[in-house]
């Protein structure tokens, strides 16, 4: 009963010390033979172009919005989400966006944590 409790408790503050992060890029495009500039996106790390107001996935935990004059926004969602803190000699192997398993990343034994499993599913 104690390693339930402990388990849901370590998910807890894990799940209240994680902080979004966004980044932007992006510059004003314009296609050949129009006047109007900004009417897509080009994303950068790919080369795809994407329509003013479409969204994607970058397949690496997160989602991007094209915006007006060519540029866009990405925001981290799930393990990329931001920074999240498991104790000290912790961290966490990221299985895929929403799940993770505590290792020793030091090997002194301070994680208390090790093996435990991370779900953020449903966390903002």
């Amino acid at each position: 009963m104690k390693g339930i409790i402990l388990f849901v408790t370590v998910i807890l503050l894990s799940a209240s010390q994680i902080a979004a992060y966004c980044f932007y890029g992006g510059q004003a495009q314009q296609l050949p033979g129009d006047s109007q500039a900004g009417q897509f996106c080009v994303f950068e790390p790919t080369g795809k172009t994407y329509d003013e107001g479409e969204t994607w996935d970058t397949g690496n935990c997160e989602e991007c919005e094209c915006s007006q004059f060519g540029q866009y926004e990405c925001c981290g969602y799930g393990m990329h989400a931001g920074v999240m803190n498991v104790g000290d000699g912790c961290d966490i192997m990221k299985v895929d966006c929403f799940n993770g398993v505590v290792i020793d990343i030091d090997g002194s034994g301070r994680c208390k944590y090790v093996g435990n499993v991370i779900n953020l599913r449903g966390t903002p």
